[in-house]
């Protein structure tokens, strides 16, 4: 049965059944948010459909529309709103307009600390004071958004709380990369780092771009890859199996071939990572994530 007006899921792929009676074939169409891609309409009775979206849904109000047109053209609707609360610790879903709880005032926190929300004044201020996610946290997320690249949907999926949340410190002398969630160290990896000729960079960067399995391509201008080729993915990749470009030309963290390089000062200016740990990393961060190298 349909979820009654305002009713609470608390998973993000939520599953509801259309019971449609009609003496002639019909055909059942379904929407989230006036959107059709993605839902998934199939019939498993002859009078049930079974309606779900092919990917999690964020924590939040979403609205979900039903219509269904019998062989003859009559046309039937039904219309439900439900809330998605389905955790309270902020990283484990994505958030959206009508969200609440201790997730939601984390997501605000971070946001304030990016001074893109203020808790003080105007619509802010009941939203912070109700743990709700409203016009004005929408608001600050798209502001975010627009700031690093992203598409301003005010919705704050996986890349928006990863960039927003996840911090990566690589401390050169050390040969570490410490992963942060929240200003706490969630997990420290060994890595490789540039050699005294070719020096990693000092700074504050961020992820512009990742890949999978990359072909390793002869950076421009770069004596020490005069005359090199390109290297398609594989065993013999330098670049391993995962590759995130930071802020910087020609700079990026990424797997090895050499693993025994590991814990020294040897690469040509990138950070390297055994191959397990490149995959780890890789699958927690999001372009736009902050990287502090010192």
């Amino acid at each position: 049965t349909l979820p009654e007006t305002s009713g609470v899921v608390t998973t993000q792929a939520p599953a509801f059944a259309a019971t449609v009676v009609d003496s002639t074939p019909v055909t059942v169409v379904a929407t989230l948010g006036g959107q059709a891609d993605g839902v998934v309409v199939k019939q498993i009775e002859p009078t049930v459909w079974r309606v779900t979206n092919d990917e999690a849904l964020p924590e939040g109000v979403h609205q979900l529309d039903i219509v269904v047109t019998d062989a003859v053209g009559h046309v039937s609707r039904q219309h439900r709103s439900f809330l998605i609360d389905s955790t309270e610790e902020l990283g484990e879903a994505g958030l959206g307009r009508g969200a609440r709880g201790n997730d939601v005032r984390e997501l605000q926190a971070v946001l304030r600390t990016a001074k893109v929300f203020s808790p003080t004044a105007g619509k802010g201020l009941g939203e912070w004071n109700g743990r709700r996610y409203g016009a004005a946290t929408a608001s600050a997320v798209r502001m975010w958004q627009g700031q690093h690249g992203m598409a301003a949907d005010g919705v704050a999926g996986s890349a928006t709380v990863a960039g927003l949340t996840m911090r990566i410190i690589i401390n050169q002398a050390t040969h570490t990369l410490t992963l942060l969630k929240i200003g706490k160290v969630f997990k420290t990896y060994h890595v490789a780092v540039g050699q005294a000729k070719y020096p990693t960079p000092f700074g504050l960067f961020q992820i512009v771009n990742k890949a999978v399995n990359p072909t390793w391509t002869p950076p421009k201008d770069s004596p020490w890859a005069k005359g090199a080729k390109a290297i398609p993915p594989g065993p013999h990749n330098p670049l391993g199996t995962r590759w995130m470009g930071i802020s910087v030309p020609n700079v990026g963290i990424h797997g090895t071939d050499n693993p025994a390089s590991i814990g020294f000062s040897v690469s040509h200016g990138c950070i390297r990572m055994a191959i397990p740990d490149i995959e780890d990393l890789f699958g927690r961060v999001q372009v736009g994530t902050s990287v502090e190298i010192v």
